[in-house]
């Protein structure tokens, strides 16, 4: 019998090296699926899909930073897509946009309980869609700078998923009850907070632009902020309170991170 041929389901993971944002673009309409992915290539790596079912395949099997996604289709709409997406602690971090020809309070309400991250209207012009792709990975570098630039900014959890908050203030905690300790390893968090390292580094990639090992140092480094802050310490014993074995070392991590010395951060601070 003649070979079935792949459904559009069925591009494959981005390669290797490929460093682009990975979106994943869900519409059963094949002409506007196709249109959106190639107008969408140039600056991002696109895999499609044609209903909810076969993105969530997709998402199981590869990495994604954001699905755009029709909220009209069978087998299972882009608000059970978007809910699914949002309520799983695995892909809670990826961003959302909805697209909908239906114009309606109720559906907008649909998308706003189900987590969407932002919301378009059919008809629409490409170059809004751009936009909003745009703004929304803006935004989250934006974040993540202040965090990683701010010695007493910790991670704003209001714009974030209740799921990905609740993750990323576990994993908080986590490190915080652990900050003295000089070994603290991937797996060894990952076993704490009863996920896979895969999906603690992309969720911590996604949520600072850090990898678990920079995001580990950074959260001692900015425990010490405070530390030094409270001026009950001297800068060597906080050294030793988050968890470093020497004084020197840790002077020089703050002062990569934060453009300063512990010193100068004191003073800044007076």
């Amino acid at each position: 019998p003649q070979a079935e041929p792949l459904p559009a389901a069925q591009e494959g993971p981005a390669a290797p090296d490929d460093e682009r944002p990975r979106i994943l673009v869900v519409e059963d309409n094949e002409e506007l699926r196709n249109l959106i992915r190639d107008e969408l290539l140039t600056d991002y790596s696109i895999a499609t899909a044609s209903n909810g079912q076969e993105a969530i395949e997709l998402i199981k099997r590869d990495n994604f930073d954001m699905v755009i996604s029709d909220i009209m289709m069978p087998i299972m709409d882009g608000c059970e897509l978007c809910n699914l997406i949002k309520s799983n602690v695995s892909y809670s971090h990826i961003l959302v946009i909805l697209l909908t020809a239906a114009i309606g309070v109720e559906t907008h309400l649909r998308s706003l309980k189900a987590g969407v991250d932002s919301y378009i209207e059919k008809p629409f012009k490409i170059e809004v869609l751009k936009a909003t792709i745009g703004n929304l990975f803006k935004n989250r570098e934006i974040r993540n700078e202040q965090f990683n630039s701010n010695p007493l900014a910790w991670l704003n959890f209001t714009s974030i998923s209740a799921v990905e908050r609740e993750f990323m203030e576990k994993l908080h905690g986590v490190i915080m009850e652990h900050i003295s300790e000089t070994e603290m390893t991937t797996p060894q968090l990952a076993s704490m907070m009863a996920v896979s390292r895969q999906t603690l580094a992309t969720k911590v990639r996604a949520n600072t632009g850090l990898s678990t090992l920079e995001y580990i140092r950074v959260c001692r480094l900015k425990k010490a902020a405070e530390l030094i802050a409270e001026r009950k310490y001297r800068i060597g014993e906080v050294a030793y309170l988050v968890g470093y074995t020497s004084p020197s070392y840790f002077t020089k991590h703050f002062q990569q991170q934060f453009g300063m010395t512990p010193s100068e951060f004191i003073h800044a601070n007076d």
